[in-house]
Formats: C-alpha cells, structure tokens, sequence
C-alpha cells in the first residue's frame, strides 16, 4: 500500500486516458462502445438531436470529443437531460424519512465463455437471471462482465421498469462493462461517467500495467423518485483485474481518487462502490486497506457493509464457479489467491476474509445509509443451476435523509 501511496504523490499515476462522449435519455452519442437504456435497446442518435440536446449541457460538460478533467482523472462523461429523466414519469412520490433500497453487486459471467461453460453458458442461464431478478426487484444492481446484448435482454424480460447504462471497456467492440441495472421507478439517472483504469497515455481499451484485460470503472449518480427527503446516491462499480498484482493496487489508487473527488465536489451524496476486486479482504490486502484507511490524503475512507449490517448471511466465499456452497477451492481466476486470506476468527471479519466482491460505502451531506442487512443470494435456478458463478452479495439500506439528519443532530 505504501509503494501504491508513493507513486501516487509522485505523480505516476496522474490521469486517466479515455475518450469523452454524451449520453442522453436512451441514446448514446459519438462512441458505439457506450450505452444507455431506459425504455430497451439503445438507439442512434438523430443528427438534429444532438444539437437541441447540447443545449441542455451543464457548463463543465465541454465540447464533443473532448475531455474533462475530474482532478488527476479524465472520463467519458454522460450527463441526462430532461428528456431522460421524462422517463421515470408515473414513479411514486410519497416521500418517507426512513426508506429502505436494496442494491446488488452481481458478476454476471460474461457470454463469451458459452462453449467453455457448457450446461452454464449465458444462453442457459439468462432467463432464470432474469426470473430471479423479477422475483427479488433490486433497485439497483451493479453488474460485472455484462456485454449490451446481456443487459438488452435482462431489460427487455423485466419490462419497461428496468433500465441500464454501460460502457464497453473496449471502444468500438462489444466487450464486459462495469454497468447499471436499475428500476426506473425508484431511481433517476442523473449523470453517468465512465473511467479507464490506466496510466494517462495508455489508449482506451489497452491492458495497464500488468492486467491481462483492459479494465474500468463506471459511476452513476442517481436521484431518488420515491423519497424526496433524501440526498442523491452516487455510485460507483468496478471489475479489478484478475491476473495483474500490481494492476489491481494501482487501479485502487485511482478509486481512491474517484471517491475523494466525488466528496469534495458533490459533498451531498453518499458514495457507494460495488464491484469483483479479484482479491480476498483478508490477509492483508493493500486494495482492501487503501479503500478503507481513514487517514486523511491515503485512503477513501469507506466502510464495509458486509462488517457493519445488522443482519447477516455471508457464505465463506462470493466465487465459486458454478459449484455453489459447496465450493472449497483455494484458487480464484488467474492470480486471485483465497487461500492468503486470513479473518479474525473473533469478528465478523472472518465471515467474509475470503470474499472478492465488496459492498463499500461513505455518508453523504445529504444522505446516509445505514446497512440493515447483507447476504450472499444463493437461490439456484429452477433449473437446478447457479445463476452465475459468483453468488450476487445483496445490501439492505435504511435511508436518512437530510431532515431526518438534521433532527438527529438536534
């Protein structure tokens, strides 16, 4: 974590390459790799939209094709006009001081692999993950490995209620995404970014460092339709790299910079990050520490809501290669090592040391969650199947809005 620290403070890790487009209301502008959805399939943009849906731009969005700074980071920018959020019309508005939101980190298990997974592949699989979200309706769910046509289908077998946005980690190709499943109903896509894990003069959907595959991360900050007490959730999700060591602590460098320039620039919203860390919590793990060391400039400050819910049902393992709770292996993907890790057997930090998708989060100004439950969804298909080969890990929250806050305080 020191050496991560270190070529932070020096400078080597001083930006993010990536191309900068606009995303507006089920469209997507300029790059084919990025993808919004609110009512199914993303559509072309109209030549005469893109102008009338310029004007609607806030005033750091910049020109087309250009980039925009976010402190030492440079994204792929997507900001939703009112057109977008028309969409979410009908949702209920009943605001509550107390609300609750569940939301889900879920690696999907790309399509790619269909002839190596067989009796798993994702054309098995998909209408059963489209049936268990159906009967579990998580607002939100942050997918890993999910390609256009993956989140295309799961919107179009939930209805209209879904929608989605993501960004190809390879520009031009269909490719994994870090992206968003959400319910329209409860959640309004207000901005959108997405980030590429790599030095400043790496090329867009380029391996950094020692990663096998190019990686990102993709950040959405979305506005609440049925609690209008509460502040905005910004969120982030991510698919760390499972061969390169040295990949994954610099790509949580960059996090931590992404975290830290959401609190400093929108200081209203709770952060919350999702996402496969292709390495265990326990033993040590510098990913892990930076994400959550509290020491002012070091780490993001977050917290774990698998080690601060109320209630719980964690398995010892998140991946488990379609073999599910009876999985004992010591080998993730590629370099991903559980068998380092090390929990104390004295908390709650045992249950999970051998976990590599995480659930972490900060309070906002204007928001707080308060994690009311965690679990591992272990449900089989009917089938009989997994619906993936990592289980999804599933957070309750209890939201605290800012009236709520403030009596709190009083």
């Amino acid at each position: 974590a020191i050496e991560v620290l270190c070529a932070l403070s020096a400078g080597l890790l001083s930006g993010v390459a990536g191309r900068h487009s606009r995303l507006f209301g089920g469209v997507y502008l300029e790059s084919p790799s990025v993808w919004v959805a609110f009512r199914g399939a993303p559509q072309p943009a109209r030549a005469r939209g893109v102008s009338e849906l310029t004007r609607t731009m806030s005033p750091t969005g910049g020109n087309a094709g250009s980039s925009r700074p976010l402190g030492r980071l440079r994204t792929l920018t997507g900001h939703i006009n009112a057109g977008a959020r028309a969409a979410t019309r009908g949702a209920s508005n009943i605001a509550t001081d107390a609300a609750l939101l569940e939301v889900w980190s879920f690696n999907l298990r790309t399509e790619f692999m269909e002839e190596t997974d067989g009796a798993d592949g994702w054309s098995r699989r998909r209408q059963g993950v489209a049936d268990l979200l159906a009967a579990r309706r998580p607002a939100l769910v942050c997918v890993q490995e999910a390609t256009e046509s993956m989140l295309s289908f799961l919107s179009k077998s939930l209805g209209e209620e879904y929608g989605w946005v993501a960004t190809s980690r390879t520009p031009g190709q269909s490719d994994e995404s870090a992206g968003f499943l959400f319910d329209r109903r409860r959640l309004a896509l207000e901005d959108y970014t997405a980030t590429w894990l790599a030095p400043p003069s790496t090329q867009p959907g380029t391996p950094a460092w020692d990663a096998g595959c190019p990686r990102t991360f993709e950040t959405a900050v979305f506005r609440f339709l049925d609690n209008v007490d509460v502040g905005h959730l910004r969120v982030i999700n991510t698919h760390l790299d499972h061969i390169g060591v040295q990949a994954r602590q610099f790509s949580a460098g960059l996090l931590v910079e992404a975290i830290l320039e959401g609190v400093a620039t929108k200081p209203e919203c709770a952060q919350l990050i999702c996402g496969d860390f292709n390495s265990p919590k326990g033993g040590g793990n510098k990913v892990y520490e930076l994400l959550t060391s509290t020491q002012a400039s070091i780490g993001a400050g977050l917290r774990d809501v698998a080690r601060e819910a109320k209630e719980l049902s964690l398995g010892p393992s998140t991946i488990h290669k379609f073999k599910g709770e009876d999985f004992e292996g010591q080998v993730g993907d590629g370099t991903v090592d559980l068998s380092s890790s090390v929990g104390d057997e004295n908390s709650k930090a045992a249950d999970d040391a051998r976990h590599i998708d995480w659930m972490l989060w900060r309070d906002g100004e204007g928001l707080r969650l308060l994690p009311k439950r965690c679990e591992l969804v272990t449900d089989r298909l009917a089938t009989g199947r997994y619906p993936s080969d990592h289980f999804p890990v599933s957070a309750t929250f209890v939201l605290r809005g800012a009236s709520t806050l403030a009596s709190d305080n009083r």
